[in-house]
């Protein structure tokens, strides 16, 4: 059973802040088979949360340079970084 985490995520698949107590089988389905909307959350969370740090944890840093193209088009003024490099 999933349970409420300390730190909110903005999901990309409901567009909505979640505390992870929600994200069950059915939440992780609807996941894998919808689209995920990467810059519309990034940007979501720029314009409306005031967001200015964005860290990738993951093996390669595949996201960064997105997420560089959402702050620009955002016309804010944020950093990224990856933590691990291959």
């Amino acid at each position: 059973t999933p349970q409420a985490g300390r730190v909110p995520l903005l999901s990309t698949v409901t567009g909505e802040l979640v505390d992870g107590s929600g994200m069950d089988a059915e939440y992780w389905y609807t996941n894998l088979r919808t689209t995920v909307e990467f810059a519309d959350a990034t940007a979501e969370l720029l314009r409306n949360h005031g967001v200015g740090t964005f860290v990738e944890v993951s093996a390669h840093p595949v996201l960064v340079m997105a997420v560089q193209e959402s702050i620009e088009a955002a016309g804010r003024e944020a950093v990224t970084v990856g933590t691990l490099r291959r």
